[in-house]
C-alpha cells in the first residue's frame, strides 16, 4: 500500500507535512448525549467542536434508557421528532424524572428544538397531550402549518453556557411546534437568543439553555469552549 504520510511529507516545502490534523485533547469531561428515533439532529460540527474542546460524547436514549449515564457533567438534547415518540417519552417516567432533577440541581443542560419541547411541562399533538420532563412551565402544541424556517441571528440576552451577554450565535430554526400555555415562573428568563417580539423561543433556567434555533457552534466558536467550560464547573454567571 502507499504510505500516505510519507507522500505528504516529501511533498511539502521544506519537508514539512501538510494538512495534519490538529491534535484533539484528551477528554476531561462527559457530555450525555441524546441519540434515538426522537432526537435524531445534530450540527456534527456542534459535536466535533465539543470534542475539540475536551468532552467525552456519551449517548443515551431518553425513549429506551432507564436512567442517564454514569459520570457525566452534562447533557445535549437536539433536535428530531419527539412529537412521533411523545407516547414513549411519557412513558419513561425514570428519565423524564432524571431529566427534571438533573436541571432542578443546576447542572449543564442544552436543548435544541425537539430537546426543547421535552423540557416543557406537556407536548400536545393530534394524538393527545403528553407530560414531559417539566423543567418549564409551558406546553408544546403541534401546529397543522410550519411556525418557523430559516437562518437565525441571535445575540445572547445574558450569560449562559455558550458565552457572555453580548455574544452573537448564529443557527437555523424549522419546526410547526410553538410554546403554548405559558405560566410566568420566577427564575425563568425568557428570550435569551435574542429573538425579537413576543414569542417564547427561548429559555434559561439555573444551568439549563433550550431555545428553537439549532445553533451552529462554528459560527462562534467560543460557544464550544464555554459549553465545555460549563460542564468542568466553571461560573457562567
Amino acid at each position: 500500500g502507499l504510505e500516505m504520510d510519507r507522500i505528504r511529507e516529501l511533498a511539502a516545502p521544506d519537508g514539512e507535512p501538510r494538512d495534519r490534523p490538529a491534535p484533539v485533547p484528551a477528554p476531561d469531561v462527559r457530555l450525555a448525549v441524546a441519540r434515538d428515533k426522537a432526537f435524531c439532529f445534530y450540527y456534527e460540527d456542534n459535536l466535533d467542536l465539543l470534542r475539540e474542546a475536551g468532552a467525552e460524547l456519551v449517548p443515551f436514549s431518553p425513549l429506551a434508557d432507564p436512567a442517564l449515564p454514569s459520570g457525566i457533567h452534562g447533557i445535549y438534547l437536539g433536535g428530531g421528532y419527539p412529537e412521533l415518540h411523545a407516547a414513549s417519552l411519557a412513558e419513561n417516567r425514570a428519565m423524564r424524572a432524571a431529566i427534571r432533577e438533573w436541571a432542578a440541581a443546576g447542572r449543564p443542560l442544552y436543548a435544541e428544538c425537539g430537546g426543547l419541547m421535552v423540557l416543557g411541562s406537556e407536548l400536545e399533538s393530534e394524538g393527545g397531550r403528553f407530560p414531559m420532563a417539566g423543567v418549564f412551565p409551558f406546553t408544546s402544541r403541534m401546529d397543522r402549518r410550519r411556525r418557523a424556517l430559516g437562518y437565525r441571528e441571535a445575540r445572547l440576552g445574558h450569560d449562559c453556557l455558550l458565552g457572555r451577554q453580548g455574544i452573537v450565535l448564529r443557527g437555523h430554526e424549522f419546526h410547526y411546534s410553538y410554546v403554548a400555555a405559558w405560566t410566568d415562573s420566577a427564575g425563568v428568563r425568557t428570550n435569551v437568543l435574542g429573538e425579537p417580539g413576543p414569542a417564547l423561543s427561548s429559555f434559561l433556567s439555573k444551568a439549563t439553555l433550550a431555545g428553537y434555533t439549532h445553533v451552529h457552534f462554528g459560527s462562534e466558536p467560543a460557544a464550544a469552549r464555554a459549553f465545555t467550560d460549563c460542564l468542568r464547573g466553571k461560573s457562567w454567571k
